[in-house]
């Protein structure tokens, strides 16, 4: 990671996909916690974007860059 100035920093590909992974699997332990304890009938991706969404969506805007 490199600071460009104040309110910019740049990250390497292999960062930002670290950063897009660990992202996605927090989801995907918040939604397997839920289901241990709960029953549902919701897709495993709808189950992780309902856990945080504003997270969830930004991992997939990750995934374009």
């Amino acid at each position: 990671m490199k600071r460009l100035d104040d309110d910019t920093i740049a990250l390497t590909q292999e960062e930002l996909d670290n950063l897009r992974d660990f992202i996605r699997d927090s989801l995907h332990r918040e939604w397997d916690h839920y289901t241990d304890h709960h029953l549902t009938k919701t897709s495993w991706e709808d189950g992780m974007r309902r856990m945080n969404p504003e997270m969830y969506d930004f991992a997939n805007q990750i995934t374009t860059i």
